[in-house]
């Protein structure tokens, strides 16, 4: 009984997760557009948005991480150059 419960609630989870996923690439794609043509009009500060979303929404612990190491580099390095 707990065994099927613990099964159905992990396929409704990996149901949920997919749905969301992808409602989010397809709201990015059609405020900037999906094909080779569009993106090579795209401006440096769309793109950059596109990736920061993307990172933040498809790896958050990676991203956050990558982040506060970022931060601490340049608080060293800042320290150092005083």
């Amino acid at each position: 009984m707990l065994l099927q419960l613990l099964v159905c609630l992990t396929i409704a989870w990996i149901c949920l997760v997919r749905r969301l996923r992808y409602q989010r690439i397809h709201a990015l794609e059609k405020k900037y557009g999906s094909d080779y043509k569009t993106f090579r009009s795209i401006n440096y500060r769309d793109a950059q948005s596109i990736l920061g979303q993307m990172a933040f929404l498809e790896c958050p612990w990676t991203f956050l991480a990558g982040k506060d190491f970022a931060f601490l580099r340049v608080c060293i390095e800042s320290d150092d150059h005083s």
